[in-house]
């Protein structure tokens, strides 16, 4: 996706893979997971830069995508997505036992 401001030049942002949305709508126990982990993705302050979108930082996800797939432009396909997503939602819950909570 190509954003454009004026005054700037174009940037790349960063999109989600064809068909994750299809995934979690395949999977809406993971949609809140989903969501966690796109908001701990968020820079504070997000609406006081260009393009005033809720997105992640372009540099940060283009290097984090190129140290654990080698090249950013290629990101992540659905099924590692999802991986991802379930085990940060296993995660989470390990963590809550460990600490007490519960759910």
């Amino acid at each position: 996706m190509q954003v454009s401001v004026p005054g700037q030049r174009r940037r790349r942002v960063a999109k989600l893979p064809s068909g994750a949305l299809g995934a979690l709508a395949r999977r809406p126990s993971l949609a809140g997971e989903a969501l966690l982990i796109w908001i701990h993705l968020i820079p504070r302050a997000w609406w006081r830069r260009a393009p005033f979108l809720p997105l992640p930082d372009r540099r940060w996800l283009e290097f984090r995508l190129e140290t654990a797939y080698g090249d950013h432009s290629d990101g992540p396909d659905t099924t590692a997505l999802v991986d991802v997503i379930t085990w940060s939602r296993a995660f989470r819950r390990q963590v809550r036992v460990r600490q007490g909570g519960h759910r």
